[in-house]
């Protein structure tokens, strides 16, 4: 069996302070400090108002780096690099996950209050996006 040397993922924790004022989170492009993101920040989306019973994503993306955190409520992200498959859960504000390019990624399960925020080191170019996960396979398959 042929496996893959690749990881489907990392984890990020960023600090956060806390104080009787409430809660500050900071990020920062990528650099020495300790709230420091690991890629440059080129684009930001968030998703809100998501139906529990549909997911989002559905795609790889062919050079593209993100970063997703659920900074309210749950979900849950499925991710597949054509060998192997894993389920992961997010549901700390602070703790995000890195997905690497040729990672296929389903976004499922959300809680009716998820707020989903997702942070990429390049800008949106369809050209990027594989939305057919047969097609993905088979350039899995073509760069072994």
């Amino acid at each position: 069996m042929i496996k893959n040397k690749s990881k489907l993922f990392d984890w990020i924790n960023l600090k956060y302070y806390k104080d009787k004022r409430g809660i500050l989170l900071a990020m920062q492009e990528k650099n020495t400090s300790k709230d420091a993101l690991p890629i440059k920040i080129k684009r930001i989306f968030i998703l809100k108002n998501l139906n529990p019973k549909l997911t989002r994503g559905n795609h790889t993306l062919k050079t593209t780096t993100q970063i997703i955190f659920c900074l309210v409520g749950s979900c849950e992200i499925e991710l597949d690099n054509g060998f192997t498959k894993k389920t992961i859960r997010l549901r700390n504000f602070y703790k995000g996950v890195i997905i690497p390019p040729m990672v296929w990624r389903t976004l499922k399960n959300f809680s009716k209050d998820a707020i989903i925020l997702v942070i990429a080191d390049r800008e949106y170019k369809e050209e990027d996006y594989i939305r057919n996960y047969e097609d993905f396979i088979q350039q899995v398959r073509r760069r072994i």
